[in-house]
């Protein structure tokens, strides 16, 4: 293993000829053997703790600013400066450029616990001499807590430092702000590793920003009396000129970037790499498809989230002290990840994503992401290459990093493209970079988690043959046709700063103004011209900020040779369907038939908002795209293109539904009856139609449970009429029907409310009957399709099906098959329903007789139906207690509804039920009033003889005082009660049984018995538990029969074993307050 290797390394192994790093002379050779052959069998680690492994200290002593230099070794091809460092700056976590040149950068000196007095800042770096190191150092925003993000705007910068999002700006030229303002506040600070921060100009001109995690409720302090924004779960932008503030769809929570082409990328501590791929917009229409998701985002690394990383720095002694605990704990085995078990090697803290887009550096690196891994003391490169509907970061370092130290004080924390085509990266400089959270307090006691925040350093990253420094256009004397031809510039950073400055001249300028008509001619004529696909992307984002962009200029771009470009051509249509304009609907349409995966993606996309939504072109279009490989459950299937197609479906998925129908008859009319007809008629083969028309089938009855999981009652009608069952086949019907099920249990309505739903699915429920009859008649019985279960319970109407359902209310089913077949009898709601739910009352576990109790309550309006339940109440079949506390209410109102003679039968079968008949217990009564006699006017008590009765007679169920066993109640819940209460229970313990207290004999296949309270059920079996505590658990597919023999576990006679006397000393025992 390359880490372990690295690791071994640094201990000076015989096997490298490298000596130990001086930064870890205190490391423990032998400690660190034991451990590191401990972590390569957990198992065994755990038997050889408990002693950890131990340091002369767990600190490490930082490297001076030429010796931290050298220890990083740099990718080939590579090379890296010193651009600045301590004390011109400490501790810089972000940076942007504005026009000038000028550096902000973001001190966050805080980190990671609050101060009295808030040390953060932002200071304003200058390169007086233009070497492209910076020489000069004002400080121009402090007393800031935790600040995390900067951006330059109209001649100021935006600063995140939660609470609040500050605007400020430097008037008089001494590069100090002399205007500071707090534009929004509410921004969470609970979590220091979990701030927003990222601020970052969108390709629509919003500035962008990760929530970090901690999200907030905020406010405009300016108007108060304005609506809050929840930012909880969600990143959001805002504009940089009204401030107007919305939540967007996001999950990073330290940076994130947008590439060239707009798509947007984050990342968070092991998911390294993120692309974030949907708006607001198109997860609200996913919320009717099942299958769809509700993540905006995919993580893209190939080599997983948590990806392996090739550190070269040793790990430090109180991170190996810490694994090898959270190693040899069971508990942190089984939750944490592996990666978390492992002293180094994966992804822990990643931080900063960044999107390279400059021409400096070699070819290879154009357009690659970039990322920190702070805890490793290393910067990761990807390269982003097209996956079907998303990208793929692949890596570019075989074995290796972009850049990698031995210095474990190096914390490349961010980065920023430059005005000169090259890479900034941010070096943090610190100690410890982990939450204080993380680290355990004795570990943290011995820490200074605060060390370094009088260090900080920026580097540059450059190419190892060294470049021709580009001068940097004098962007503010600029006119705006310079400008526009800046967009052309091969580095990224000139060209969004010139879209920028553009947008913040021209936003409040009339179009017919000649700067706004000559700038408008000047960005056309760039599209035309095509110097590069950059550019004209460029041009196209310029417009579309400033709001002159027009179907026009779409379509002059829609065939372009790029495929990215077409991708931002559909990307910008959006908002353009909506104004119903056929010429760029078509574009559109063609290019969801484009040849590139990721241009028919956002096509789809783009299509959820075309108008009208039943315009035959887009259902065409959209009917094709579902026949397509990716978009079919199976080996082929990708995700993403499938919620395109599934986004673009969902304002309209009614006219789908009738497309696909119409399609259907199209392939059934074309389809080749014979191998000789292939060619003449269709050139495809046989297997390709059947294909289609399975794909067809397949998105009917996806497109019918999305119909059905809709609140709108047209939807709803339209997924029934969609059921179509005089032309579908058995399997097709099934299959439809049960996607409306499913789509209809999730919006809360019912299907079967619809007069002839049950008669189309009739056929089919009577099919299903019959298969699972011979199911169960085989010997064994074979298991049973819950979906035909549902099928026979929703449609069975004959009498088979009656009686299917009520044998399957045995508690030999699992509970899912016995749920539904009361649904099914409650949906029959007649005599011979009722009479299976009675017939079957005894074998039902508490859970389902609590709702079979209802069904029955509900169907008493009824004389025949009232006199089925009193006929088995006055039989005591069934117990009144177990209908419920209502249920006398209940029945008495439904008797008196129906007339004074039932209402007078009800009422005497229910006082029979609430009666105490002493002749069925022969004695019973007498021999209570001889024991309560011996409670008035005693006047010792003796709880220690109680308690040896209870260790005797009651410990084998009952628990008190932490004796006995777990099968009863525990008694100390009845101390509140009185002794005659309790007295009575204990005499005659089965005159009020709780449900869940009573008796269940279960009889197996092979003629076993077993017998005590149902503790608990799964789909596979049932638990029984008796005296002592002794659980036994039966396999349902063995059960012949379970009874519940209405009598409580705690047996009758007591009286035979414990006197009045010794009763009196129990009860002392047991009620020493009473």
């Amino acid at each position: 293993m390359k880490t372990r290797c690295s690791f071994f390394r640094h201990l000076g192994c015989s096997s490298c000829v490298k000596p130990p790093t001086s930064c870890w002379p205190s490391l423990t050779l032998a400690a660190l053997l034991v451990l590191m052959g401990a972590l390569e069998n957990r198992t065994s680690l755990h038997a050889q703790e408990p002693t950890p492994p131990r340091f002369d200290t767990l600190r490490l002593p930082a490297l001076e600013p030429d010796q931290a230099f050298k220890a990083i070794q740099v990718a080939p091809g590579l090379a890296l400066r010193r651009v600045a460092m301590e004390p011109l700056v400490t501790d810089p976590v972000a940076a942007c450029f504005d026009e000038l040149g000028r550096l902000y950068v973001v001190e966050m000196r805080g980190y990671p616990f609050p101060d009295n007095t808030p040390p953060g800042r932002v200071r304003r770096l200058v390169d007086r001499d233009g070497d492209g190191t910076f020489d000069e150092s004002s400080l121009f925003l402090d007393n800031l807590n935790w600040p995390t993000s900067v951006i330059a705007s109209r001649g100021g910068v935006f600063v995140i430092a939660p609470p609040h999002l500050i605007y400020a700006r430097d008037e008089d030229g001494d590069g100090r702000a002399d205007v500071t303002r707090v534009v929004w506040t509410g921004l969470g600070t609970q979590n220091v590793q979990a701030l927003a921060n990222g601020l970052k100009l969108g390709p629509d001109g919003w500035i962008y920003a990760s929530s970090g995690g901690n999200g907030g409720i905020v406010r405009r302090p300016d108007q108060p009396d304005q609506p809050a924004v929840d930012l909880r779960g969600r990143d959001f932008r805002f504009h940089p000129d009204t401030l107007q503030l919305q939540p967007i769809p996001g999950g990073g929570q330290f940076g994130h970037d947008f590439d060239t082409w707009g798509r947007r990328f984050v990342c968070n501590n092991s998911n390294h790499l993120r692309q974030v791929i949907l708006t607001t917009a198109d997860l609200d229409r996913l919320t009717v498809w099942p299958d769809a998701g509700s993540s905006p985002l995919e993580d893209i690394g190939v080599d997983g989230p948590a990806a392996p990383v090739f550190r070269i720095s040793p790990p430090e002694p109180w991170r190996v002290v810490r694994t090898a605990r959270r190693a040899a704990d069971p508990a942190m085995r089984q939750r944490l990840p592996a990666s978390e078990l492992a002293v180094t090697g994966y992804f822990t803290s990643a931080s900063g994503i960044t999107i390279y887009q400059g021409s400096a550096l070699p070819e290879s690196a154009w357009g690659m992401a970039v990322v920190g891994d702070v805890g490793g003391n290393l910067v990761h490169r990807k390269r982003l290459e097209p996956q079907g509907a998303i990208l793929q970061g692949v890596r570019i370092d075989a074995e290796s990093e972009l850049l990698a130290s031995t210095d474990n004080w190096f914390r490349p924390v961010h980065f920023a493209n430059t005005p000169w085509g090259t890479l900034l990266v941010l070096d943090m400089a610190r100690e410890t970079i982990e939450h204080p959270l993380s680290i355990p307090d004795d570990i943290k006691a011995q820490l200074d988690l605060k060390s370094g925040l009088d260090r900080g350093r920026i580097y540059e990253l450059v190419p190892a043959q060294g470049t021709v420094r580009r001068p940097l256009p004098r962007f503010d004397q600029a006119d705006h046709t310079q400008l526009v031809a800046t967009l052309a510039d091969p580095d990224g950073w000139r060209r969004e700063t010139a879209r920028r400055l553009l947008w913040e001249r021209l936003t409040q300028t009339p179009i017919d103004h000649p700067d706004a008509a000559a700038t408008l001619h000047a960005l056309r004529e760039l599209i035309a011209q095509r110097p590069s696909p950059e550019a004209r992307v460029a041009a196209l984002w310029t417009l579309d900020m400033l709001g002159w962009l027009n179907a026009e200029d779409l379509l002059q771009v829609a065939n372009d040779p790029t495929a990215e470009v077409r991708e931002v051509v559909a990307r910008l249509a959006r908002d353009r369907l909506k104004m119903n304009n056929p010429r760029l609907r078509t574009v559109v349409i063609n290019l969801v038939r484009d040849d590139a995966g990721m241009v028919r993606f956002q096509a789809l996309l783009a299509l959820g908002d075309a108008v009208p939504s039943d315009e035959p072109s887009i259902l065409t279009a959209l009917v094709e795209a579902s026949e397509r490989p990716e978009m079919q459950q199976g080996p082929t299937l990708d995700r993403w293109a499938r919620r395109g197609l599934q986004a673009a479906v969902a304002p309209r998925l009614a006219a789908f539904l009738t497309a696909l129908n119409q399609r259907r008859t199209e392939l059934e009319g074309k389809r080749p009856r014979a191998a000789t007809e292939t060619a003449r008629e269709s050139e495809r083969s046989p297997d390709d139609w059947d294909a289609r028309l399975a794909s067809n089938e397949s998105w009917r009855v996806a497109t019918l449970e999305a119909l059905a999981s809709s609140r709108d009652r047209r939807d709803q009608l339209a997924a029934l009429d969609g059921l179509d069952a005089s032309q579908a086949t058995e399997d097709q019907l099934r299959n439809r029907w049960l996607a409306i099920s499913r789509g209809a249990a999730r919006s809360s309505w019912n299907p079967l409310d619809h007069p002839a739903l049950a008669q189309r699915l009739e056929r089919l429920a009577q099919a299903a009957s019959q298969r699972l009859r011979a199911s169960l008649e085989k010997d064994p019985p074979g298991p049973l399709n819950l979906d035909e279960v549902k099928l026979v319970a929703a449609a069975g109407s004959d009498a088979s099906s009656l009686e299917l359902l009520g044998e399957l209310l045995a508690a030999r089913f699992e509970p899912a098959i016995q749920v539904e077949a009361l649904a099914g009898l409650d949906r029959r709601g007649d005599e011979e329903a009722m009479r299976w739910i009675l017939e079957r009352w005894r074998s039902m576990s508490p859970t389902l007789r609590s709702r079979a109790a209802e069904v029955l309550l509900n169907r008493v309006g009824r004389q025949e139906r009232l006199n089925l339940l009193l006929e088995a109440l006055d039989q005591a079949r069934v117990n009144l207690s177990d209908l419920g506390p209502e249920a006398a209410d209940r029945l008495t109102a439904a008797a008196r509804r129906l007339g004074p003679e039932a209402h007078a039968h009800a009422r005497q079968v229910i006082l029979n039920a609430k009666a105490i008949d002493p002749a069925a217990k022969p004695g019973r009564l007498a021999l209570i009033n001889r024991y309560k006699s011996v409670l008035v006017g005693r006047a010792i008590r003796r709880p220690e003889q109680g308690r040896a009765i209870f260790q005797n007679h009651c410990a084998t169920c009952h628990r008190l005082e932490g004796n006995g066993h777990d099968v009863g109640p525990d008694l100390a819940t009845i101390r509140h009660r009185s002794r005659e209460d309790v007295l009575t229970h204990i005499l005659d313990p089965n005159r009020e049984v709780a449900p869940t207290m009573k008796t269940y004999v279960v009889v197996t296949r092979d003629g076993r018995t077993a017998s005590g309270i149902l503790t608990s059920e799964t789909d596979r079996t049932v638990s029984l538990k008796r005296s002592e505590g002794i659980v036994e658990t039966i396999e349902r597919d063995q059960i012949e029969e379970i009874v519940e023999t209405g009598q409580s576990l705690m047996p009758e006679g007591l009286d035979a074993n414990i006197d009045v006397e010794a009763m009196a000393d129990l009860l002392d025992y047991l009620l020493p307050d009473s």
